[in-house]
């Protein structure tokens, strides 16, 4: 086993806390609450010989040994959840051997036969992902596959259609995808990884609810097995993290930062060291409000987290587990749920706008619990969602200048399930301290600005026990323009000031600002704020 001596950094056990009892043939998992019991659920494909899908139930703290759901799918490699007919339960999505496949949720597990499956083809599906292509609020589902076209099956109503509706003309040997708006106009791109040395990995643009059929980017990487999306250097922008290689060559994993409506074609970050990847995920594991990358490793070796530091990950591993298998399926989530916390994101409409990204940092979500606009609670049946990117995608745009809150639940506590390729799959438990044992409760009275409206200067005040407080700034289109720390503190009170400048020290145009006492990432407060010229 390989030892790095900055591993003690990762608070992550290198022996699993966790094993199944069943020996399969592992290949994508997925941690989600089938049951809307509060608790992560493990999805695991089995491609074959077994050939089976499983869902092992968090029993608590950690799963079942034997799966208490299963259901029998010819070589199924890829699984997605989402909520396809908008009932506020999770439905599963299954790319496997000539077919991609939905079995609906019943309430508290799913379907154990599909009650949808797409037209044949000839070869096998690799990956499907859920995404809203047309901005109308529900979830349509792409899928790539090996000799298959990347495609989209549209939703309509909840039903999925057999035939794709949209399709790629360019490359069609592909193991990854990855929905996410790159260039930040409102509307998710496709993001596809390659399992061929000739073919890129390469990014469809979406324009206004269309994808283009050739991607407009491309990038000479290729065998890239797993796509995560996420703002990984801090600008606000969501970049591009693949694992590369499978089982066909050792290659690096790699970052491509986004460069304001686009992805540079030369990664600013690869991995010093080789390895096989196949999936990879994006989540803070060590709680230090920036994003750190896990990959499955195939060629009989240890799996890796990279950590990230000031917006750039280790060029080495920081962490390695204990096992040395054949792995491929990997993700994040709170399975004992001992860092759960509640949180509001404050946005605003801008009258057009549909799509909304969570706090880029918090991915994967652990929950969504509603969503409010203007006052008003939305139903289910107004917007989809997807937890591990971090997005939500309304049916109707808010008016400008609608306030959106987004009431959801993250977690500072992070574990690690993996899958293996004829071996049991695995749980990795996070050692950092939980939400449940910090006991220095944070208590903060109302928050005052004075003068308001104001022109050249104005006060935040508040009454708190901590002085881990701090104050987001946001313009009327809901971009962040200026964060204040480290105020003033006499006895209980404390201030902030605020010179209606943003970031950079830059005097901001007049109008209305929205601000909000944040502390441990969790808002507590808000106020709307004039400035006046």
């Amino acid at each position: 086993m390989i030892v790095n001596n900055a591993e003690a950094q990762v608070p992550l056990d290198h022996l699993p806390v966790w094993q199944s009892n069943i020996v399969t043939t592992g290949r994508e998992v997925a941690l989600c609450d089938i049951e809307k019991d509060g608790d992560l659920d493990l999805v695991i494909a089995n491609d074959s010989p077994d050939n089976t899908i499983q869902i092992y139930k968090n029993v608590g703290p950690f799963f079942e040994y034997e799966p208490s759901w299963y259901t029998d799918c010819f070589v199924a490699v890829g699984v997605n959840l989402g909520d396809v007919d908008n009932d506020g339960d999770l439905d599963l999505a299954v790319a496997a051997y000539q077919h991609c496949y939905l079995y609906k949720n019943t309430g508290d597990s799913l379907e154990r036969t599909p009650s949808w499956t797409s037209s044949f083809e000839s070869w096998s599906f690799s990956w499907v992902g859920w995404g809203d292509v047309d901005n109308d609020g529900d979830l349509d589902l792409a899928a790539t596959g090996l000799f298959i076209y990347p495609r989209i099956y549209y939703n309509n109503d909840g039903i999925l259609g057999t035939l794709p509706s949209w399709q790629a003309i360019d490359y069609n040997i592909d193991n990854a995808g990855s929905w996410g708006d790159v260039d930040d106009d409102g509307d998710l791109d496709l993001a596809v990884g390659a399992l061929n040395l000739l073919m890129p990995t390469r990014v469809y643009y979406n324009n206004s609810g269309f994808l283009e059929n050739i991607a407009s980017w491309t990038s000479p990487y290729p065998l890239t097995c797993g796509l995560s999306w996420g703002d990984i250097d801090g600008d606000g922008k969501i970049d591009l993290a693949g694992s590369c290689g499978y089982a066909l060559t050792d290659t690096f994993n790699v970052v491509w930062l986004n460069q304001g409506d686009s992805l540079e074609s030369i990664p600013s970050w690869q991995s010093e060291n080789y390895a096989m990847g196949v999936r990879s995920a994006l989540g803070d594991v060590d709680n230090d409000s920036d994003l750190d990358l896990a990959v499955a490793v195939y060629d009989s070796s240890q799996d890796i987290v990279y950590l990230n530091t000031d917006g750039i990950f280790s060029s080495s591993p920081d962490w390695y587990s204990s096992t040395d298998y054949n792995s491929w399926g990997i993700a994040w989530g709170d399975i004992d749920a001992d860092g759960i916390v509640s949180s509001i994101d404050t946005l605003v409409g801008n009258g057009f706008r549909k799509l909304y990204y969570f706090g880029n940092k918090r991915i994967p979500i652990h929950s969504l619990d509603s969503i409010v606009v203007d006052g008003i609670i939305l139903p289910q049946s107004d917007y989809c969602y997807d937890i591990s990117s971090g997005w939500i995608s309304l049916k109707d745009a808010p008016s400008n200048g609608d306030m959106i809150l987004i009431h959801y639940k993250y977690s500072t506590d992070l574990d690690l399930a993996i899958s293996y390729s004829r071996e049991a799959c695995a749980l990795f438990q996070n050692t950092n301290v939980g939400i449940e044992e910090i006991d220095d409760r944070i208590a903060v009275s109302d928050l005052n600005v004075f003068p308001n409206p104001f022109s050249r200067n104005t006060t935040f005040e508040y009454t708190t026990n901590t002085e881990k407080c701090y104050i987001e700034i946001f313009d009327i289109s809901g971009c962040k323009v200026n964060t204040l720390k480290n105020g003033d503190k006499f006895g209980r009170i404390q201030r902030n000031f605020w010179n209606g400048t943003d970031f950079s020290s830059k005097k901001l145009p007049s109008g209305i600002y929205f601000c909000q006492l944040v502390s441990q990432h969790m808002p507590l407060d808000r106020v709307k704020v004039i400035l006046l010229k």
